[in-house]
């Protein structure tokens, strides 16, 4: 659980550092003044080992998400437009394994596994608003996006999963976004007890 931050009274205390010195950190406003819309931030401190994304919005995680899906498909895209496709992977913990009670996205190195993994799968349906089980692993539903594109919606598509399987233990699920080979970016639910970091990134695997 994070403390309050002295002096601007956020939860997550790296964001709440990254508004104190805008130098570590990459806002989708050019200024943030009280009573404001919320905001995305890219928080990028000397000495992190992996940069992340978050929101000044006081939100706990992924479940949180798809009441206000335009917010979120929002967040997502900002993601996407600061991760690096090329080697870098995003993934956004279950309630399960989070460490923090707001919400982020980790911008790690991609796992080369999962990287290989998803350049032999087969989608039929490119550029499908649901997400689907992936053959090569029950524990992974996803949709793809060709030619390098960004997964639009995906916070929303993450809803429509949600409903989709009233029975799931939604504890257990996480989400990550990582482009193949071929430049199809895959945007997947990952339904596990371990989360999504092991799958997507390279030093949790």
């Amino acid at each position: 659980m994070e403390s309050s931050c002295q002096g601007c009274g956020l939860w997550f205390h790296s964001l709440c550092d990254c508004l104190k010195n805008p130098k570590w950190c990459t806002v989708t406003s050019a200024a943030i003044k009280q009573n404001d819309p919320p905001i995305w931030v890219l928080l990028s401190q000397p000495g992190a080992r992996e940069n992340l994304t978050t929101t000044n919005m006081r939100v706990s995680g992924i479940l949180d998400t798809y009441e206000k899906p335009k917010f979120f498909d929002a967040g997502w895209a900002f993601s996407q437009s600061v991760y690096k496709p090329q080697d870098q992977a995003l993934a956004m913990n279950s309630v399960r394994v989070r460490t923090h009670e707001q919400i982020h996205t980790h911008i790690c190195r991609r796992n080369d596994d999962m990287y290989d993994k998803f350049a032999s799968e087969h989608i039929k349906n490119y550029n499908s608003v649901n997400l689907t089980r992936l053959d090569g692993d029950p524990e992974l539903f996803c949709l793809a996006v060709q030619n390098g594109g960004i997964v639009p919606n995906f916070s929303s598509a993450l809803g429509r999963f949600f409903e989709a399987h009233p029975h799931t233990c939604k504890e257990r699920i996480g989400a990550g976004i990582l482009q193949d080979k071929y430049k199809n970016t895959w945007a997947c639910a990952t339904n596990s007890s371990s989360g999504p970091l092991g799958k997507f990134c390279h030093h949790y695997s």
